[in-house]
C-alpha cells in the first residue's frame, strides 16, 4: 500500500494559513505525509516569525514547499484582489509541475490533494492529474451556504449585485510577541480584558484613540494587539497624549501574540475581537466570552451566531458619525466581564466542544474516517 502523501494549499493570508497547518498536524498525526504548500512571500514571513523548535515533532512529517504568486518582489500584497488575480493565472501551472517532480523522485507519491476552498482552481489541477481531492472552508459552515447561495439571494432581492463587496484588504503574517505569557502569569484570575481586531482590521487614528481611552475607562488591565501597519497614515503620535504612561501599570501593548495561549491563560476575563472565525472558535473552545467589533466579510454573520445563536458575547453601537465611542466601549466591557449567564453559557460551549474532539466525539470521528480514507486509499465517496 502506499504511503498516502497529501498536498495542502491555503489562500495566502492569515486566516487561511493557520487553519490549514493545523489541519496538516492532525493529517500527521494520522500517519498522512504531508506537503505544504504556499508562496514565496508568506514562506520567507512565517519562517521569519517561527522559533527554532517550531514544528520539530513534525520534521519528516510535514514538508514545506514554495511556489511564486505571480507578483514582483516590489508589488503591494495588501490588495487582496491583486495577489488572488496573480495567484489564479500563475499558480496551476507551478502546482502541476510540482506534483510531477515529486512524481519522478524516489519518495512517496502525492496521493491526495487538499486546497482552501478559495482556491478552487487548484482542484481543477488535481483532477487533471486523476488526484482524489478535497476543498477546505476555513470560515463558518453557515458563511459557505451563504456563499453558495448569493445567486438565490439576489434573485430573490434580498441583497443587491454590490452586497457582498469588500474593501480591498491587508493581510500579513505577524511574529508572535511571547512576553505577554509571562505578563499574564503576573495578573489575578479572571481579571485582563484581551483586545485583537486581526490582522486586516484598519481604525482611523480618532477611532483608535475612543478604543484607547475606553479600555482606559474601565480602570481594569487589558493585552492589547494593536499593530501600527494597519492604522491610517495621517501622521502623529499612535496613542493619545499621555496614554502608555497612565496605563503603564496595568496594560500591555504588543504587535501580535499567541493567542490560543492568551485565550486559554486563566487570568483572561473576556475578548474584544473582530469575529474572524479562528478567533471565534478559539474564544469559544477556552470559554471566554467576548465582545464583538466586525470588520467585513463573515465577520458579521458571526457576531449574529455568537450574539443571538449562542448568547455568549455583546454588540459594540456606533454613533452616528460611525464611531464606536469610549463610553460604549467600557460599559459593553463591565456588561461582558459581569454577565454570570453569559460566561456560563461559554463555559457549558468549551464542555460541549472538548467532547466532540475528544477519542469517540463526533468531530473526532468524522476527521478520523477522513484520514483513513487517505491512508487506505479508499476514495470510492470522493469525486475524482
Amino acid at each position: 500500500m502506499a504511503i498516502p502523501h497529501a498536498l495542502v494549499i491555503p489562500f495566502y493570508g492569515q486566516g487561511h494559513v493557520a487553519p490549514l497547518m493545523e489541519l496538516s498536524h492532525h493529517l500527521a498525526d494520522h500517519g498522512v505525509l504531508v506537503t505544504f504548500v504556499y508562496t514565496e512571500y508568506v514562506h520567507r514571513h512565517v519562517t521569519a516569525a517561527l522559533p527554532e523548535n517550531f514544528c520539530s515533532d513534525y520534521v519528516g512529517r510535514i514538508r514545506l514547499a514554495t511556489i511564486p504568486d505571480g507578483l514582483a518582489s516590489d508589488e503591494d500584497r495588501q490588495d487582496l484582489h491583486k495577489v488572488f488575480s496573480a495567484i489564479s493565472n500563475t499558480m496551476p501551472s507551478f502546482l502541476e509541475e510540482l506534483i510531477l517532480k515529486l512524481r519522478e523522485k524516489d519518495e512517496p507519491k502525492i496521493t491526495f490533494v487538499i486546497a482552501d476552498m478559495v482556491m478552487g482552481f487548484v482542484l481543477d489541477v488535481a483532477k487533471k492529474l486523476n488526484l482524489p481531492r478535497a476543498a477546505f472552508w476555513p470560515a463558518s459552515s453557515w458563511t459557505l451556504t451563504t456563499v453558495l447561495n448569493i445567486p438565490k439571494l439576489i434573485d430573490d432581492g434580498i441583497i443587491d449585485q454590490n452586497a457582498n463587496k469588500a474593501k480591498h484588504q491587508p493581510s500579513s503574517i505577524w511574529a508572535q510577541d511571547w512576553s505577554c505569557i509571562d505578563w499574564l502569569n503576573q495578573q489575578p484570575s479572571s481579571s485582563v480584558i484581551y483586545v485583537s481586531l486581526g490582522s486586516t482590521t484598519v481604525l482611523s487614528r480618532h477611532q483608535l484613540g475612543e478604543l484607547a481611552h475606553g479600555l482606559e475607562l474601565t480602570g481594569r488591565p487589558f493585552l492589547w494587539v494593536s499593530i501600527p501597519d494597519l492604522m491610517d497614515s495621517s501622521g502623529g503620535t499612535v496613542y493619545p497624549e499621555g496614554f502608555m504612561d497612565r496605563v503603564a501599570k496595568r496594560a500591555l501593548i504588543v504587535g501580535w501574540a499567541p493567542q490560543k495561549e492568551i485565550l486559554s491563560h486563566p487570568s483572561v476575563a473576556c475578548f474584544l475581537t473582530h469575529c474572524g472565525w479562528n478567533s471565534t472558535m478559539e474564544a469559544v473552545s477556552n470559554g471566554v466570552p467576548m465582545l464583538c467589533w466586525p470588520y467585513f466579510a463573515d465577520q458579521f454573520l458571526n457576531q449574529t451566531s455568537i450574539i443571538e445563536l449562542w448568547r455568549v458575547g455583546l454588540k459594540l453601537a456606533k454613533d452616528d458619525n460611525e464611531i464606536v465611542g469610549r463610553d460604549e466601549i467600557k460599559e459593553k466591557l463591565e456588561l461582558v466581564m459581569n454577565y454570570k449567564g453569559m460566561r456560563e453559557r461559554v463555559a457549558n460551549l468549551k464542555e460541549k466542544g472538548k467532547k466532540a474532539t475528544m477519542k469517540g466525539g463526533a468531530s473526532a470521528r468524522n476527521f478520523e474516517g477522513f484520514a483513513d480514507m487517505m491512508k487506505k486509499g479508499n476514495m470510492s465517496s470522493l469525486e475524482h
